[in-house]
């Protein structure tokens, strides 16, 4: 028994520093491996301190000592100002000390007094006292970071219901044993290790249902972004090939303009200017603003390529195309992924300087390889800075969608990508089979 209080008061001092990271965790972000040395550090200062059975120093001192290691620790761990990572440090502590209090006096009024010695170690009733303490604690981050991470009621689901049933569970199943233990069965080790031994399993359940809860959160999240995707293709699709009609239907009205004209000069001959003015006024709405230059040898990539130009011209935005392509290639995958990646490169490239905003796209074909590169100028390293090309748009569950699709056809298409920079542009390879 005596092995088991001293696991619970090791436990005591290293949660009491790691709840205090994963409170100030809720507000701030923090560079992941000084936080886990700290942590590490903190934690062990703690219990040298605070976990011996003749103290190096007054438990107090101790306290005060781990709390400003703490927060020195905290200010090197964590962005933000420093005023207010003290503040949070302090807020915890204030927060712990109030329920603890809470806590104790709880204790007071259900227990014997001979039992309770909630300030000494080796006893039944401090074991409770840790129980209770740190799951309250644990609660309250427990909810303060779900409600951090989406911005949300803490209870508009039902897995925040049933994490709050298990909770409530914990917080009955605790207060039951102990009331089992000093009223109705008499007090020994042996009913205390079974009390004890009910209270972690309790616990290790209410554990593993958060863990799972959160395995079918992330999972959730994965199908919604997969939903998002695939609506966002289709309507991706849809553009490109109404951007290749209205292309058509800009090569027919061209190849058909020598025959207008020829109808035009035979009714101003016959002085019917009406009808001209009210035929050229019905055929302006179908001719389309793209321009006629031809960029490759398929007329749905040089739809496509009009367009993006053409919703360029006011972003101060150089498109620098060396283009070729089969002209009987027709498969949307790859010029969805186009699509994508010329996208990514405007929001990337609107964020610079206006003087140095240039894309680059190259397409080729190899044997039964179609390759295509598109670069575009940055300022500072993408690959170091941004490794994992995180969305930098505040809705990142319904932003950063462009390059899962271009991924998600890439693999669909058994091709190839690849991420580079060189002379100050990052650039994109792709290439498919055809």
């Amino acid at each position: 028994m005596e092995l088991l209080y001293n696991i619970f008061e090791i436990l005591a001092c290293v949660l009491q520093p790691l709840f205090a990271y994963l409170f100030v965790d809720c507000f701030l972000t923090a560079s992941s491996k000084l936080k886990y040395i700290s942590i590490a550090i903190v934690s062990a200062v703690s219990v040298l301190l605070t976990y011996s059975s003749t103290p190096i120093i007054n438990n107090t001192i101790a306290s005060i000592i781990v709390l400003l290691l703490s927060i020195i620790f905290i200010c090197f761990s964590y962005s933000g100002k420093r005023f207010v990572k003290i503040l949070l440090v302090l807020i915890y502590n204030i927060i712990d000390i109030a329920i603890a209090t809470c806590t104790s006096t709880l204790l007071s009024k259900i227990t014997p007094t001979n039992l309770l010695i909630t300030n000494v170690q080796s006893n039944i009733v401090r074991a409770y006292y840790l129980f209770i303490t740190f799951l309250i604690e644990f609660v309250i981050i427990y909810y303060l970071r779900k409600y951090n991470q989406y911005s949300i009621s803490l209870f508009s689901g039902s897995k925040a219901y049933i994490s709050l049933i298990f909770f409530l569970c914990d917080f009955m199943v605790i207060l039951g044993t102990i009331l089992l233990y000093v009223h109705i069965v008499p007090y020994n080790n042996t009913t205390a290790i079974i009390c004890c031994s009910i209270c972690i399993f309790m616990l290790v359940c209410t554990g593993f249902v958060l863990a799972l809860l959160h395995h079918l959160e992330e999972k959730n999240q994965e199908l919604l972004s997969h939903e998002i995707l695939q609506a966002q293709i289709e309507e991706q699709k849809k553009f490109i090939q109404n951007q290749h009609r209205q292309s058509q239907l800009t090569s027919y009205l061209r190849h058909d303009l020598k025959n207008l004209l020829l109808n035009y000069r035979l009714l101003l001959e016959q002085n019917n200017i009406d009808a001209v003015q009210k035929d050229i006024s019905n055929r302006i709405g179908d001719f389309s603003s793209i321009d006629a230059t031809i960029y490759s040898r398929n007329a749905i990539l040089d739809s496509l390529l009009h367009s993006k130009i053409e919703n360029c011209k006011d972003q101060g935005i150089h498109f620098n195309i060396h283009a070729d392509m089969p002209s009987s290639y027709d498969k949307l995958d790859l010029f969805v992924i186009i699509s994508n990646l010329i996208d990514n490169a405007v929001e990337a490239e609107n964020r610079i300087s206006i003087d140095h905003r240039e894309i680059c796209i190259n397409t080729y074909t190899e044997e039964n390889q179609i390759g295509f590169i598109i670069r575009n100028r940055i300022e500072e390293s993408v690959l170091k800075n941004n490794p994992h090309f995180t969305t930098k748009k505040s809705d990142s569950r319904t932003h950063g969608i462009g390059l899962q699709s271009v991924q998600y056809y890439v693999e669909k298409n058994n091709g190839l990508i690849s991420f580079f920079e060189e002379d100050g542009y990052f650039g994109v390879h792709i290439i498919l089979n055809i």
